[in-house]
Parts: structure tokens; sequence; C-alpha cells
């Protein structure tokens, strides 16, 4: 039994399951032909000594005012682009004011109105009406009813249909009303 697991192990390294080296079943590795390296030519930079030169390099007159007129625009463009957000965020914080004073308003407004229309006697409007100024209840017959389309104001510029036909009783009492 013992030479059974020999046999069996002896593809093994030392009884454990990693499989031994030798007889691995990996494929072989190739190896390329021998070649000789190609040796790349690196062009070194020359370092140029500016003092060893007769003139520096540099840009002409016209290339350096073109630059500085585009770097003069720039800074320009950039300030008028700053004013103009300063510009609109002060008129943001003018609208939210003016907003918040309107409503303070409008709530004082309201509380003003509410306290004239409590302070307001009807009754007493009702009585000096009739008494000092002769207002009359109108009769049934006067009473003429309509269905409005809109729910506005109405300017009557004529007549309404249905005043033709008022007795004689009726014209006597309203001039005697009217007087």
């Amino acid at each position: 039994m013992n030479e059974r697991m020999n046999v069996r192990n002896r593809n093994l390294t030392n009884g454990s399951m990693a499989l031994s080296t030798r007889n691995s079943a990996l494929p072989k590795r190739r190896e390329l032909p021998n070649r000789s390296p190609q040796k790349l030519k690196k062009h070194k930079p020359k370092h140029i000594k500016y003092a060893d030169l007769k003139y520096a390099p540099s840009i002409d007159f016209f290339s350096f005012v073109g630059l500085m007129l585009a770097a003069v625009i720039l800074v320009l463009v950039c300030v008028g682009y700053v004013k103009v957000y300063n510009e609109i965020k002060q008129t943001e914080m003018e609208t939210r004011n003016l907003n918040s004073e309107l409503n303070s308003i409008k709530i004082a407004n309201d509380n003003i109105e509410n306290t004239l229309y409590s302070n307001i006697d009807l009754e007493n409007i009702r009585k000096i009406a009739i008494e000092k100024y002769g207002m009359v209840y109108p009769y049934e017959n006067q009473i003429i009813l309509y269905k409005s389309v809109t729910n506005g104001y109405v300017r009557q510029y004529g007549a309404l249909k249905g005043n033709e036909d008022i007795g004689i009783i009726d014209r006597v009492l309203r001039l005697v009303n009217a007087r």
C-alpha cells in the first residue's frame, strides 16, 4: 500500500497537492532567436547659451504689441464681467428688499381695511339715507332681474326691456316718491 502511495505521490512534491515542477503540464517556454539589439539614436538637445549668441531669441515688435493688446482686452472683459455680476447681485438684493417691503405694506393695508369695515355702521347709513336723502325701497314690479354673462359691473346706455308696461299707478307713485 505504501508503494501505491509512493507511485501516486511521485509527481507531487513532499506529498502536497502542488504539481512537481519537473513533470509539469505547462507548455515549455519558447525562446526567441538571438537578435542583436538595435540601438536607437537619441538626439540630445543642444543646450544653447544665450550669452554666446549674437542675438537672443525673441518675438518681433508687432507680435509683442498684439499679445499686450490681447492681455489688456482680457483684463477689461474680466473687470466688466465683475461689474455686471455685482450689479446683478445688487439688483437682486434690492428686489428682495422691495418685495418684503411690499408684503409688509399689503399686510398693513389689509389690517387698516378690516378696521375701517368693522367700524362702519350700515344701519346708521340706511337711516340717514331714508330720512335725510329720501331713499325708498323699490316696489316688486320695479325690480328687473337678468342673468349676467360677466362678473363685473354693468353700464346702462338705455332703458331696459320691460319698463314700457308700467301702469299709471306705478308712474304716480314714482312721481310722489321723487319729490
